[in-house]
Parts: structure tokens; C-alpha cells; sequence
């Protein structure tokens, strides 16, 4: 019998025994089949594969394989896994095939993950048929199992889909210790629905082995999932952070089995499943240690449809969260600021034979994220601008939800890789003030003059305190004191060329109380019945401007025995706005040991000032006996007033007004108990 001949009865033996097993694959389907409703579930594939098992070299592995799917079939067989270059470079592959897959990889964008999953013994067939110089029986079998398809399409690579209607209804409750830097537990107690279908696409491999086209391997292009979600779940967390920004924390609650897929492509046998990964995690940001105690709920529901690879998702969501089961919260000692974020996430993952192979996955995740901040002392500010810095208090909570959907995939030499493809704006829920009598920190700050000209606008910024924590917008409340009030908002804490700005005319004349409120920002947190500064502002005729503050002040000499002390008489202290006739380096100026009078202390402008008054105020026991006040004309010192004899430590000097940029005291000689120092304290100028 020529070759053709036997070739041809070689196939009708083939399409016979195809017969057969097709008869036997359907018969076992109709036994298997059975429906799936709404809180019911298939009871779970027996997938067994060892990674460790088989051959292992850097990018490619051989391991047995056997899997139970959800009608009761089972399937067995060997498999290499092969990941990128490296692992069809040393897989012990046949040249035939090595060669088609590096020419596939030749048209994959750089950087892209790429497995193939091949058939130990038909690749084992093909090599052995290579080595022999002829198709074996068993290589001309496994082409015969892929005639009609081969037919069809040639010897060409083909891509099979294969869908799973994907029903659960999971409950779940766990309470898990978490360590990382916090010392506590995460309590989560939850449910849901999913009713999605999951859709698994894959390339078969064939290769021309003489007259035959052999089926001998998949890839794995990528899973689907189309349908609806819903997620509803409690998280408590209750402990005690023991370094700022303490480890993220997450656990698997669960990964229930929702259901497989086992097919024959020709000869190739074929598995894919669908499983549910339900995790918790916190994640924290702090700049402290303390306490903290939350609880909350949210309720997650909506539609969505996205196709992952191995390399990364697209798709699209519209879902929704309706926040609920929100008890009031509780943090103690805490001096800072601490923002724990919970969160809950259901996934849909659909894999390739077996998690450790290839799998694919996109999920809602639902944050709850709580926001500490407390604070005790007088660093905050000077709210209602008296000179002193007021010791106020904080301790507040806010609690937010967010909204995410996240994606992960692994391939089974790959790291896996998470991403987040999408995620809702910050929402508010609550923001609580956990002191009794309310937190002294919420009041606003008023920066403005204490005195205003009657008939005359008078500006003043309005903004929180320092430490006040956040940036949103806030609305305040100012009440003038005259019977009048405005409304006005801004940054909590402006920039200096953008601040809130309130301004006011009084027309009468007298001490105004004016009071301004904070009631809440922009993001939604409200203080309580508000939160309020008040001030007295006096109005009338405007007090004179003291010159002498906007000078330098320069020395004909300094005693300075030691700087910084009390034993260093500074010429900028006749200037400093303190008129104490206190003795000593800290209040006054004084001329060097060993020089001979007269001695002088100056003020310098940068412009041309006019005044027609100096007040003087000189040491306690030390007042100066003999000195002139001077004024520079522009080329030569002129006497403003010259005085003899004196023992008064503050005399006021009124001349004619003049013009010019500098002035001086010019001692002439100190106190009868101490002539050759002279002593001022402080120079003012009108």
C-alpha cells in the first residue's frame, strides 16, 4: 500500500476514535450539568499542581497536572510552563517549536509578559517523531483529534473563548491581629451578590510536522468579566500605633471557588476556573504614636465590565456607594496626626489551570478612611492678636469613603502586579470634636489693626489656626460689633497673596467687640455650633505712627563685654518698642569703656520722614545729665533741642517739624554717679 493510502486509513481510524471520544465528552457534560441560582454555589475544582515538581531552569518548568471541574470530570496530563525569551531559550523544546515561539515574541511589544502552557506529551510526540524520521502513531493521533479544525483554518494558531456564568452571594466575618507597627485587630464582618459572566480567551499553538498539524499548547490571552456587584461590609479597627507610618496590613479572608471549565481543543486538554479573593488591609499614614478606635460601613453596588491580560486592564464601571452602620468614633492620646485607612476588596480572578500558571483578576474595593488629629499647647497662634499665644486643645475624627477598582495578575515566573484602575473622589461622612466642652483649636484667627479711624475702611485676614490640620475652604461668620455681619470663605490657610480678606467702615467712634465664626470647610466637616474669636477694636481718631521703629539704629561706640547678655548695651535696643527704664544691656544702649564724651546713638532712615516729637526714656539711677537732639540738614548737624542739668529718666520734646533721614542723641555727658557713660533706652519719634 503506497503512503498516501496509508495515510488515508490512518485518518478514518482517527476520525472514527474522534467519534468515540466526542460521544463519551457529551454524555459526560449532560451527566455533570446542573443550574446555578443566587447563593448557591459549585462545589469546588480538585486542582492539583506542584510547582516544585518536574524540570526547573530559569523561565520554564514541567509539572504534572490533574483537575476536577465543577460537573465531576477529571483531567490529567503534564505541562511545560515557558515564560518570555529566557524560558523558551532553555526549555527542552523541539527546534520546530522553539523557532515558531521566538518568532512569536518577535511581534510582542517590549515589556509585555508572555506564557505559554504546552502539552508535555504531545511536545515529547513531536520530538520523539523528529528523532525517528517519521510521524509516530501516537503524534498522527493527536493530529487526527484536530482535523476539523485544522481543516478549517490551515495549521494556523487559533483562539478559543470560553465563558462561565459566575453567581455567589459571599458572607464572610473575621477578626485578624495585625502587627507592623500597630498592636490591635481589624474586625470585618461582610456579605454580597455577584452575578457576572467570565469570559477566558486563549491561543492554541499548532506546528507543521511534515504532512500533520499538531496541536500542542496555549497561551493565555485574557479573562473578561461582565455583570454586577455588590459589597456590603463592616470593618472595626481597635488598637495602638507604636511608630509613625507603621507597615501596610493585608489578609486574605477568603477565596471561594466559583466554578470551572475543562475542554479539549483537538487533543489538548484544557482548564480554567473563576475563584472570589475577598481581602481586608488597613493602611496607615501618621506622624505619631497613640490609640485610635473606628468603626464603619458602606454598602458597594453597580455594573462593570473589564478585560485584563498579563499585562495590564481596560474597561469601565458604574458603581455606586451608600455609606451605613457608622458608630461614633473614639481616639485617645494622641498629639498629631494619624489617618488609618480601612478597606474591603472582591475580586474576580480567572486562571489557567491553576492560580500558579496564569491568572487575571479585577475587583471593588471599598475605604473607609478615618482621619485623627489631636494637639495640646500654646504653639497655635494668637488668635485674638493681645501678644499671647493662647494654650488651646484638639481632638477630632473625620471619616471619609472612597471607592476603587483594582486589577492584579501574575504569571508564574513574573512578579505579580497591582494596580488601581480607577478610584471615586474622597466623600465625606462625619467629622466629630471627641472633647467634652469642644476643642479650643477649631477657633479662627483675626489679624488686623486693634485700632480704626471713624468713617475710614479697616481690612482684616481671617484664616484658622496653624496647626489646624487641613487646607478645604472655610465659611466664616464676622460680627462688627455695631449690629452688622458678613458672610465670607477661603483657605483655611492662605497664601499670603490670597488671603480671606473681611473689611468694614464704623462711623461712630469707640470700643467695637467684633467676633468671628468658623462653621465648617469645604470638605463637609462641621464645628458644631461654631467655633469663635472675639476682639475689641477701638475707634476714632488714629493713634500717631511711632517712627523710630522703621530706623536703624547705629552707635559712636558699644560697651559689649560679653554678646547676647545682659552685659551687651546694643544700639538696636533704642528702637525695639520697649520704653522700660529698666537698667541693663537687655533695654539699653551705652557708650564703650576708655572713649571721652561726647557720644552718640543715631537713627537712619531709608526715606525722608517728618516729625515733631521725641520721647526719650534713659536707665533707672542713670538718667543723662547733659545731651542734644540733632537732626542732619543734608550737609551739617543741627540742634533740635539741647538740654542741661537733667534727672529725669523720660522727657518728651516738641519742636518744629522738620525734615530729614537721620537723628541723634548727642551725649554730652552721663549722671553726676557715672559721667562717662550715657545710658538710653529707648528713642521714639512722632
Amino acid at each position: 500500500m503506497n503512503q498516501p493510502a496509508q495515510r488515508d486509513s490512518s485518518l478514518r481510524r482517527g476520525l472514527f476514535a474522534r467519534a468515540l471520544f466526542g460521544v463519551a465528552l457529551a454524555l459526560s457534560l449532560v451527566t455533570a450539568a446542573h443550574a446555578q441560582t443566587s447563593g448557591r454555589i459549585a462545589k469546588p475544582a480538585l486542582v492539583t499542581l506542584d510547582p516544585d515538581d518536574g524540570s526547573t531552569d530559569g523561565g520554564w518548568k514541567r509539572v504534572p497536572f490533574s483537575a476536577t471541574d465543577d460537573s465531576g470530570r477529571l483531567i490529567q496530563s503534564e505541562i511545560y510552563q515557558i515564560e518570555g525569551e529566557k524560558g523558551v531559550a532553555l526549555a527542552p523544546i523541539p527546534e520546530l517549536i522553539r523557532d515558531q515561539l521566538i518568532e512569536e515574541l518577535a511581534s510582542v511589544p517590549k515589556g509585555e509578559n508572555v506564557v505559554f502552557t504546552l502539552n508535555a506529551p504531545i511536545v515529547d510526540e513531536i520530538q520523539r517523531s523528529l528523532e525517528l524520521g517519521e510521524p509516530t502513531k501516537a503524534l498522527i493521533a493527536y493530529a487526527e483529534q484536530d482535523l476539523e479544525m485544522a481543516t478549517a483554518r490551515g495549521c494556523a494558531d487559533t483562539f478559543i473563548t470560553r465563558n462561565k456564568r459566575l453567581q455567589y452571594t459571599p458572607n464572610f466575618s473575621t477578626s485578624q491581629p495585625m502587627g507592623g507597627g500597630f498592636t490591635g485587630t481589624l474586625q470585618v464582618d461582610g456579605g454580597g451578590n455577584l452575578d457576572a459572566n467570565g469570559e477566558m480567551k486563549l491561543r492554541v499553538k499548532r506546528a507543521k510536522v511534515w504532512f500533520l498539524c499538531v496541536p500542542y499548547g496555549v497561551r493565555f490571552e485574557h479573562v473578561r468579566t461582565v455583570g454586577s456587584v455588590s459589597l456590603e461590609s463592616t470593618l472595626t479597627l481597635n488598637g495602638s500605633i507604636s511608630y509613625a507610618n507603621p507597615s501596610p496590613f493585608e489578609h486574605e479572608v477568603a477565596k471561594p471557588f466559583l466554578g470551572g471549565v475543562a475542554f479539549m481543543a483537538g487533543p489538548l486538554p484544557v482548564y480554567i476556573g473563576f475563584n472570589l479573593p475577598i481581602v481586608i488591609g488597613v493602611e496607615i499614614k501618621a506622624n505619631v504614636t497613640g490609640q485610635l478606635q473606628y468603626r464603619g460601613g458602606h454598602r458597594i453596588t453597580g455594573s462593570f465590565d473589564y478585560i485584563c491580560t498579563a499585562n495590564g486592564c481596560t474597561g469601565y464601571n458604574d458603581i455606586q456607594n451608600t455609606v451605613q452602620n457608622i458608630d461614633n468614633p473614639f481616639g485617645a492620646g494622641v498629639a498629631g496626626r494619624i489617618q488609618p485607612s480601612l478597606y474591603a476588596d472582591l475580586a474576580v480572578r480567572g486562571f489557567l489551570y491553576h492560580d500558579a500558571v496564569a491568572y487575571a483578576q479585577v475587583g471593588v474595593r471599598g475605604y473607609l478612611h478615618g482621619d485623627l488629629w489631636g494637639y495640646y499647647g500654646n504653639t497655635c497662634g494668637d488668635a485674638d492678636q493681645n501678644g499671647n499665644y493662647e494654650t488651646v486643645r484638639a481632638l477630632t475624627f473625620g471619616l471619609d469613603w472612597q471607592v476603587a477598582i483594582t486589577a492584579k495578575a501574575d504569571t508564574f515566573f513574573t512578579r505579580p502586579w497591582k494596580k488601581t484602575l480607577w478610584k471615586s473622589k474622597q466623600w465625606y461622612i462625619g467629622f466629630w470634636d471627641l472633647l467634652s466642652g469642644g476643642s479650643s483649636a477649631l477657633t479662627p484667627m483675626i489679624d488686623g489693626p486693634s485700632f480704626a479711624g471713624t468713617g475710614t475702611t479697616a481690612a482684616y485676614n481671617l484664616r484658622m489656626r496653624p496647626c489646624w490640620p487641613y487646607t478645604d475652604n472655610v465659611d466664616y461668620t464676622m460680627n462688627w460689633g455695631d449690629g452688622t455681619t458678613s458672610n465670607h470663605s477661603g483657605p483655611a490657610a492662605p497664601p499670603s497673596w490670597q488671603p480671606v480678606v473681611a473689611a468694614h467702615m464704623w462711623n461712630q467712634p469707640g470700643a467695637k467687640p467684633i467676633q468671628l465664626t468658623a462653621w465648617r470647610d469645604a470638605h463637609g466637616r462641621r464645628f458644631g455650633d461654631g467655633r469663635s474669636t472675639a476682639r475689641t477694636i477701638q475707634v476714632g481718631t488714629p493713634p500717631p505712627v511711632n517712627l523710630a521703629r522703621e530706623a536703624l539704629a547705629v552707635a559712636s561706640t558699644t560697651y559689649c563685654r560679653t554678646p547676647g547678655t545682659i552685659d551687651c548695651y546694643a544700639p538696636a535696643r533704642v528702637n525695639d518698642g520697649s520704653n522700660s527704664t529698666t537698667l541693663g544691656g537687655f533695654d539699653s544702649w551705652s557708650n564703650n569703656n576708655g572713649v571721652s564724651m561726647p557720644q552718640w546713638v543715631e537713627l537712619q532712615w531709608g526715606r525722608m520722614v517728618t516729625f515733631s516729637r521725641i520721647e526719650l526714656y534713659t536707665s533707672e539711677g542713670f538718667p543723662i545729665r547733659d545731651y542734644d537732639v540733632e537732626y542732619w540738614t543734608g550737609t551739617a548737624w543741627a540742634k533740635a533741642a539741647s538740654i542741661r542739668g537733667n534727672t529725669a529718666l523720660h522727657l518728651t520734646h516738641r519742636i518744629t517739624p522738620v525734615q530729614t533721614f537721620r537723628m541723634r542723641i548727642l551725649a554730652i555727658s552721663g549722671p553726676n554717679n557715672q559721667t562717662i557713660h550715657a545710658r538710653v533706652n529707648e528713642i521714639e519719634i512722632y
